[in-house]
């Protein structure tokens, strides 16, 4: 069982504080209008402070989102296998991830261009968030394996990485999208198609 001392209760209480008065403020202002030093005083904490939580206010974004990806992820190791093909699951799970932040698209555009600039240590820190993504996937194509639905040399392992390193390009090309995401949802479905065939008995 693990114990969560005091000191930890309060840092974890000071990060919650910190991350609801940002969003908060982007939510009232935008992004863009926000300064980290509006941040810190919503807070009612010093900048050093929130440097040492936050590196910038993407960092809060990507937080904010691994949050919202992970109360989805279950419906997505979860997923109804029997009675679907192959492609309409791949489809569906991959879906299920960018659907999930639709409502949060300015915030997801954001942070995937953070990424898409080669920031290595905002990199370091989406990867941190990653490691539950692929589990679940890793399960989706564990009960596709079970279910006969996956060629026999594949690993599950090793198809949710392809499957996660696949959903990455489809997430930028999402963020780049409008909604309803008409193209991002045709795009979707032709590569799941695609990855579909690849791994089919």
């Amino acid at each position: 069982m693990t114990t969560v001392t005091l000191r930890q209760q309060k840092k974890n209480a000071t990060r919650q504080k910190l991350a609801g008065q940002a969003l908060d403020l982007f939510a009232r202002n935008g992004v863009d209008a926000v300064t980290i030093d509006d941040i810190a005083r919503a807070a009612d904490v010093g900048k050093g402070t929130l440097y040492n939580y936050y590196g910038s206010k993407e960092e809060i974004l990507l937080e904010f989102l691994a949050g919202v990806e992970a109360r989805a992820l279950p419906k997505i190791a979860d997923a109804a296998v029997a009675g679907r093909t192959l492609d309409q699951v791949l489809n569906n799970a991959a879906w299920t991830l960018l659907a999930c932040k639709a409502e949060h698209h300015d915030y997801a555009r954001l942070v995937l261009s953070r990424l898409a600039r080669g920031d290595d240590a905002f990199k370091t820190k989406a990867q941190s968030f990653s490691a539950a993504v692929l589990g679940a996937f890793t399960a989706l194509f564990a009960r596709l394996k079970d279910a006969g639905l996956v060629a026999e040399p594949w690993a599950a392992d090793d198809l949710a990485l392809r499957f996660t390193v696949m959903h990455m390009g489809l997430s930028l090309f999402w963020a780049m999208d409008a909604p309803p995401f008409t193209t991002a949802k045709r795009l979707t479905k032709a590569e799941t198609e695609i990855f579909a065939k690849g791994i089919a008995p």
